[in-house]
């Protein structure tokens, strides 16, 4: 299981779709933004229950309630598509804390910058690693 770490800047969803996003900013310094999906009923109950005044009237979301601004740690589903579950950074065990610091290490001992020359955004990847375009603006790197 990979962790992340990031702040919440913005919650999109459709309770007819059943499908929403958070936006995210990376807390590691890339400076990157990235919607990520959740399912919206369960996602918007646990930012709810974890930081308060989100629900907003006729059950919409509030964007400018207690979730916005707060850093979570989070993790992807198994195939890396749908947000898993999350902890509010305040919150999170000593445990949660170790294991991300672990994983970052490993991460940036072995991890190589790469630039793409099309959008000039700056990504990391490692030995192995088989992607073959930018995250940004998908060009093909290689």
């Amino acid at each position: 299981m990979e962790v992340y770490k990031a702040t919440i800047l913005a919650f999109s969803g459709n309770w007819m779709s059943g499908i929403a996003t958070l936006l995210l900013e990376d807390s590691e310094g890339s400076g990157g933004a990235s919607e990520i999906f959740c399912e919206n009923a369960q996602t918007v109950r646990c930012l709810e229950g974890a930081f308060g005044n989100v629900i907003g009237e006729g059950h919409t979301v509030n964007n400018d309630g207690g979730f916005v601004g707060k850093e979570i740690y989070y993790s992807m589903d198994p195939m890396d598509l749908l947000l898993e579950c999350f902890t509010p950074v305040e919150d999170a065990s000593p445990e949660l804390i170790d294991y991300y610091n672990k994983e970052r290490n490993v991460f940036a001992k072995s991890s190589i910058e790469i630039i793409c020359i099309e959008c000039g955004c700056a990504f990391y990847t490692f030995k192995g690693d088989t992607r073959n375009m930018c995250e940004n603006c998908l060009h093909p790197i290689g």
